[in-house]
């Protein structure tokens, strides 16, 4: 059972009487923590909230407050939901999981503390079975204090990702305890399974577990049954090999996915069934050839991201996460880096079918008994998904990353890691000390360098037998829809040349990883803007500005930049718009992977250029009309062309929601003229009325943008913003409408 539905407070909870010595007393006792119960019937005290949930969302921007966060304020929560009575069988349990509050938190069941967790990025689960009370109802509440950080980019606050309520039989297999994986011999494929088993009885069990493979249209493969007996409050690790014949590999161009379901039956009787999915595919990483996928060589072509979106914050629905991970793949990224914390399962499902490589970071370097427990779960909460292809185990850690203390640290945590997955290569974000004597990156198997490209044949004299990957690169700063620079109003130009003091131009990071084979590739940073760490800037930027799009997942020019590198496929794209003053000269660039790109405007040749680093370049004065690119590609002509767009007239409004959505709906408008042409250089205020659901957000790009994040309206930004809505009917029409522009309305219907 998912528990979905919360009240939520902000702030300490207020309690309606004094806490005299009496209630002291009992606070202390079991079932007491909470003190006076009556503080969460206070109805006019909560509002009711849908996780996933980000307080931090709806709170204002205020100069005063953390740059790191956005400019927002973070503080403490109180949340609360009553669950039916829960009937247990004799010796059975109930499991109460959080797959993530942010940061640290207290969870109490029926007045008890069950459990606290001290990461926001980190899963956590409870056996809360002996704070239930018999027929009653269960008080699940939950405090949550933000106000330390965990990372320096914004971290949002509250119940942002599931939450679960397992209930188990007294003979059960064990939580997260399922793990299957295939590997590749002379003798063809073998799928691995094994799973844990748990007995809560005082009597033993003899029992039988099943394991079966099934294809991608849930047709029987393989099945095999182990018996087995269990002592009474005892355990047992039951492991499976089962041949598989001339399997379908997973790869991100066909991210075709198997079904291993395990079923607990005792007498005949099935008490308990899960599943997880499995891709096959093998991974190989070498000093000359990179990284193998499947027997081919496949560069990584990677991007960093936070996990925050305009108008949600942190609470990311999983349409949300479709939406962002095809447009990373149209940008033709394959491998997507947690930065800087682990994700979702939910979030892994996605990459699992869109097919795209992770690799999970761990957040803290720490080898704390907390900490590891840490990393534990964002093992066992990876290991079952065919997309993650590297553990990660830190980002960044100087001066301990180029010690020996960084490289005995890195061989504990390692040792964590392959007790519970063995089957993937492990490395770690160093932004230097590689070249150490003694560092981190002697212990990893694969070497992580970020920014440092310099560092790339050096590192490969030092260890030359040493796979390694950039890990991150960049950054490349620019404003969505700018093409000037301009420090009063904070904003870059987008023709891709403005980088961070401590990285490299694309180009330059492109043309050393060619040059260095050892080097699979890289992870660019980043693949959207993200709310705080607005830096060079400060306030009014409340958001980063070296995304390849912006936090709506708006296209910024250089997203283009990058695909020329990117893309197997030849492309071609033309900027800027072309909405000047007439006679004004204009910097004119084509982004292309071919040789040669002629221009002309109006049916007029201009000339023809040579592509030098992907990219060709004119200086033209400006006439209205059209601006047209040509270039050539294995006898297929590419065009690109911009025009000159009119006054704003109408609204147009596209639904980008995912084909089988549910959780929430993505709606992008544009700022269009008569004939229907973008207008990029206008905005307006646009209000939504929404039917059958409620604005969840909205967005539109601007990095110095201090509107708020849930209000029914929103000014457009270089002509462009979005609204999302959470759906609560089958039906859901939205309208936008703009004082002088033609509105629009536009309907969705749920997928049954």
């Amino acid at each position: 059972m998912d528990l979905t539905n919360w009240k939520f407070h902000l702030g300490d909870a207020k309690r309606h009487g004094p806490i005299d010595h009496g209630v002291c007393y009992s606070m202390t006792k079991a079932g007491g923590q909470l003190g006076d119960m009556d503080v969460f019937l206070q109805q006019n005290d909560w509002q009711d909230v849908q996780i996933p949930h980000d307080w931090c969302a709806a709170l204002p921007v205020a100069p005063e407050n953390d740059p790191s966060n956005g400019y927002k304020p973070r503080g403490m929560g109180w949340y609360y939901t009553q669950v039916p009575p829960i009937q247990l069988e004799q010796d059975g349990i109930v499991l109460l999981e959080f797959e993530g509050v942010m940061s640290e938190c207290q969870v109490f069941v029926n007045g008890s503390r069950a459990v606290r967790s001290f990461s926001g990025y980190s899963g956590f689960f409870a056996d809360i079975t002996d704070c239930l009370l018999p027929n009653e109802p269960t008080l699940i509440a939950v405090f949550v204090d933000a106000r330390n950080w965990e990372g320096w980019w914004y971290e949002g606050a509250g119940i942002y990702r599931p939450v679960h309520l397992i209930t188990l039989p007294s003979l059960h297999m064990q939580h997260l305890g399922q793990f299957a994986h295939a590997e590749q011999s002379e003798q063809g494929w073998t799928v691995h399974a094994q799973s844990g088993v748990e007995n809560e009885a005082a009597a033993p069990q003899d029992f039988e577990l099943t394991v079966r493979v099934l294809d991608a249209d849930g047709q029987l493969l393989i099945e095999q049954v182990n018996p087995c007996h269990v002592d009474a409050f005892g355990s047992a690790q039951l492991n499976f090999s089962m041949p598989l014949a001339s399997p379908t590999l997973w790869s991100p161009d066909q991210p075709y996915q198997y079904r291993v379901e395990y079923a607990l039956t005792i007498q005949g009787k099935i008490i308990q069934t899960c599943a997880d999915s499995l891709g096959l595919r093998t991974i190989e990483w070498t000093s000359d050839r990179g990284m193998q996928l499947n027997g081919q060589t496949l560069p990584v072509r990677g991007i960093c991201c936070h996990q925050d979106h305009a108008g949600v914050g942190i609470a990311v629905p999983r349409a949300l996460m479709e939406y962002r991970i095809t447009k990373l793949k149209q940008m033709g990224v394959n491998a997507y880096r947690c930065a800087h914390n682990a994700v979702s399962e939910e979030f892994l499902s996605v990459c699992d079918a869109l097919g795209m490589l992770v690799m999970v970071e761990n957040r803290h370097f720490n080898t704390s008994t907390e900490v590891l427990a840490q990393l534990d779960s964002l093992v066992l909460r990876a290991r079952n998904h065919p997309s993650v292809f590297l553990y990660s185990l830190f980002n960044e850690e100087h001066p301990w990353q180029s010690q020996s203390r960084g490289l005995r640290m890195v061989q504990k945590m390692m040792r964590r890691v392959r007790r519970l997955d063995d089957t993937r290569p492990i490395t770690a974000a160093m932004n230097g000390g590689v070249l150490a004597q003694e560092n981190a990156s002697d212990a990893l198997d694969v070497a992580g360098i970020n920014y440092f490209i310099f560092d790339y044949m050096a590192y490969n004299k030092r260890r030359p037998n040493h796979p390694t990957v950039g890990t991150e690169n960049g950054p490349i700063f620019a404003t969505r829809g700018i093409y000037r620079n301009d420090a009063k109003l904070q904003q870059y130009d987008s023709y891709g040349e403005n980088f961070a003091p401590f990285g490299q131009r694309l180009e330059d990071t492109m043309e050393a990883v060619i040059a260095a084979p050892h080097v699979a590739g890289q992870f660019m940073w980043g693949g959207f803007d993200y709310r705080g760490e607005p830096q060079p800037f400060e306030w009014p930027s409340v958001v980063s500005h070296w995304g390849f799009m912006d936090n709506c997942g708006f296209e910024k020019d250089t997203f283009y930049l990058l695909q020329s590198y990117y893309s197997d496929a030849p492309m071609l794209y033309l900027l800027p718009h072309w909405n000047w003053a007439e006679g004004e000269s204009v910097r004119v660039c084509a982004f292309t992977n071919c040789a040669e790109v002629t221009l002309s405007l109006n049916g007029k040749r201009i000339g023809t250029k040579t592509v030098e680093r992907n990219r060709a370049e004119w200086v033209v004065p400006f006439a209205s009309g059209e601006l047209c690119a040509v270039a050539e590609y294995d006898g297929t002509q590419l065009h690109s062309c911009v025009c000159t767009a009119g006054m704003p007239s109408a609204l147009h409004v596209c639904d980008m929601t995912p084909a089988d959505a549910q959780d929430a709906l993505i709606f992008n408008i544009d700022l269009v003229d008569a004939e229907g042409v973008h207008v990029p250089d206008r905005d307006a205020l646009i209000h939504f009325h929404v039917e059958g659901g409620q604005v969840w957000g909205v967005g539109n790009g601007d990095p110095n943008g201090t509107q708020s994040d849930v209000a029914p309206e929103i000014r457009s930004f270089s002509g462009r913003c979005q609204l999302i809505v959470r759906p609560q009917a089958d039906v859901v029409t939205v309208r936008a409408e703009s004082d002088g522009l033609k509105g629009a309305t536009i309907e969705w219907h749920r997928t049954k």
